[in-house]
Formats: structure tokens, C-alpha cells, sequence
């Protein structure tokens, strides 16, 4: 025991150059040439706004993006080769809007043109919209709480988990990039829709309620196909670990896949003046697929390694390597990306009935 506690004793000196130390400002003599940086996200069915800035130095004080905004350039977009709309002038912002609008299949060349920062340019192609083929959804009541105050009205408070399916078909003979949004909600419900009066009972809000949390990213290994297992032990696997549901069909290809999203807390409350039927609302959640280039699927990877992930956390304590940004702008400054939208909208009537309860 004494041999160890000597070891750790005589360790102390070693790691005193870790622990404490003093931070000095530097400025150091590296040439930093303002480069034209171009953003724009291409949506299928919206029409396109280009923004274009410039890149500065760290230690400038400008305030972005009106600080860096490039009002001052021409804007040319070329679609499959031929020049479709132009925009010479930019808002206070840098945004450039254009009459044009996207569709799925087209190839998309955008060019910027500066006389101060150069030009900037890069090509993205629309990807075809992938077809949702439906949900399935099961839930598992937790805890049940039903009101009858005047033994017609039933008010209804449930907690519940959830485990939803999605299904899609990956289109063949392509490698394809995907990125899951999704939001919840009450459908049918208006300011006028009839709710439970408000001395129903002191410790219940007068509104109804439908919410959904704790997601449980293992249950879908698509959603960490780029987190690596060192990451998911220091991190963790619940929804904080991701701001993106990015995927590629690497593990899919070809084929029709259910997509599983599993929550562990979800609520419900519901109120209805004939305890018979259905109230006119219901929860659902909304999803939205996107198809989308491969430049919006690695400027999403980056931005989770960099501000999630474990290389990114070590490079802010220096001890690791430096993030390069990723970019597929000509100048490396900025990211041109391409997605087109499928939509589908889960009902979740009947929830309590599904339960058997």
C-alpha cells in the first residue's frame, strides 16, 4: 500500500503542467485575404435565396451577418447547363432572392462574382422525393388518470411510452442522404373548441396537452451510424446527444425500411363533454423526410462533431486536432446543399382505447 500511495505521490509533479498554467493573447502575423463565402440550402417547390458573405478574421469585431454581408455582387443560376435567373443586388443581410424554384432531377450551378472578394461558386443536383409508404405507432400507458366531475364530462390526463415506425422506400442504383425532422401537436383544436370548465379541479390546467420526449436513439442504429461507441460512453444516448436526425442508406441500400423512434415520455390531456366519444382534437406528430445532397448530410456530421462530438470537445481543450469546417464552395468557404420533402402526419386517436384500458 505504500509503494502505490509513493507512486501517486511522485505523480503529482508530473501532471502540475496540465492542471495550472496562464492564457496569453497573441496576434499572430498570418496573412487573412477576405474569401467570398456562399450558403443556400435549395428546397424543392420554394424558391431559392443565395447568402453571400465574407470570411474574417476571429479576433475582428463585426457583427454577422450584417457585419460581413456581401450586398454588392452578381448572383447567376445555372440549371443543367443553362443560365435560369440572376440577381445583382443583395439586402442588408447578403440574402440574394431569385424567381427560380427548384425541382427534383434538376443539376444546379450557382455563381457569385465580387469585384472586392472574387468569385465564389459551387453545383449541387436535387434529389427525387422518396416515398412514404406509412407509420405504424404502439403505446404503452404508464399512468391513467380519468375525471368524471359531473358524471358526463370525462377529463383524461395519460403518460405514456411510445415506439412509432416509419416506412420508406430507398430508391435504387443511388447513394442517398437523409435527414428525419418531426413535430407534434393537436389537430382539430381552436380557441372556440369546448374544454373542461375551470373548476374541474384546482391542480389542472384549463388547456389541453400532447407532448413527447426521451427518445431513445439506440433503438434506431441508423441514427448513430457516425457516432462512435467511445462517444455514446461519454455522451450518452438520449435525444440531447443529437440536434439532427441525419442518416445514410450505407445499411439500407435498395431496400424498404422501417425507421423506429422510440419515446419514454410522452403525455396526453384530453377532455371530451360526452365521455362516449372521441373529443374533436387528437394528438399527432408530423414527419418529414428529406431527401438530400451529400453536402447537407456532411455539413450536419460536421456540425455534430464539432459541437457534440468527442473531437470537437477535445480540440476546445486542445488537446486534440483542430475541426476543419466542411465545404463545397469553391473558395472553401460556405456550403451549397440540396433536399426534397416527403410529409407524413401519424394520427394518434384513440390512444387510450389502444391500450385496452
Amino acid at each position: 500500500m505504500d509503494i502505490l500511495r509513493y507512486l501517486r505521490l511522485g505523480a503529482l509533479p508530473l501532471l502540475a503542467p496540465l492542471l495550472a498554467g496562464c492564457y496569453e493573447t497573441i496576434e499572430p502575423s498570418l496573412s487573412s485575404t477576405p474569401k467570398l463565402c456562399m450558403n443556400a440550402c435549395l428546397t424543392a417547390g420554394d424558391t431559392l435565396t443565395v447568402s453571400l458573405t465574407h470570411t474574417w478574421r476571429y479576433t475582428d469585431a463585426r457583427t454577422f451577418p450584417s457585419g460581413v454581408a456581401v450586398g454588392d455582387a452578381r448572383l447567376e443560376v445555372y440549371v443543367d447547363g443553362a443560365l435560369c435567373s440572376t440577381a445583382d443586388a443583395g439586402d442588408s443581410q447578403g440574402n440574394y432572392r431569385t424567381d427560380y424554384v427548384p425541382r427534383p432531377g434538376q443539376t444546379v450551378r450557382l455563381v457569385a462574382t465580387s469585384r472586392r472578394y472574387g468569385t465564389a461558386e459551387a453545383t449541387v443536383s436535387m434529389p427525387d422525393e422518396v416515398p412514404l409508404l406509412g407509420a405504424t405507432w404502439t403505446p404503452v400507458i404508464t399512468n391513467l388518470t380519468s375525471l368524471s366531475p359531473n358524471g358526463n364530462d370525462l377529463l383524461s390526463m395519460v403518460d405514456f411510452d411510445l415506439t412509432a415506425k416509419l416506412r420508406f422506400a430507398d430508391p435504387v442504383a443511388t447513394a442517398n442522404y437523409y435527414v428525419l425532422n418531426l413535430w407534434y401537436g393537436l389537430t382539430g383544436f381552436t380557441d372556440d373548441t369546448l374544454w373542461a370548465p375551470l373548476n374541474v379541479d384546482s391542480r389542472l390546467s384549463d388547456m389541453p396537452s400532447f407532448s413527447i420526449h426521451g427518445l431513445n436513439t439506440d433503438a434506431e442504429p441508423l441514427f448513430s451510424d457516425y457516432v462512435s461507441i467511445s462517444e455514446k460512453l461519454v455522451f450518452g444516448t438520449d435525444d440531447d446527444l443529437f440536434d439532427h436526425f441525419a442518416f445514410t442508406d450505407r445499411l439500407i441500400a435498395d431496400r424498404t425500411y422501417d425507421v423506429t423512434l422510440q419515446f419514454t415520455r410522452c403525455s396526453l390531456t384530453q377532455y371530451s363533454s360526452d365521455s362516449t366519444v372521441e373529443p374533436p382534437y387528437y394528438p399527432v406528430i408530423n414527419f418529414v423526410l428529406y431527401n438530400t445532397s451529400e453536402s447537407l448530410y456532411k455539413q450536419y456530421v460536421w456540425q455534430w462533431i464539432y459541437y457534440e462530438g468527442l473531437t470537437g470537445n477535445m480540440a476546445d481543450l486542445g488537446l486534440g486536432d483542430a475541426v476543419t469546417a466542411y465545404s463545397n464552395v469553391s473558395t472553401g468557404a460556405g456550403v451549397v446543399s440540396a433536399r426534397t420533402a416527403s410529409c407524413y402526419q401519424l394520427d394518434l386517436r384513440g390512444i387510450i382505447a389502444r391500450t385496452g384500458k
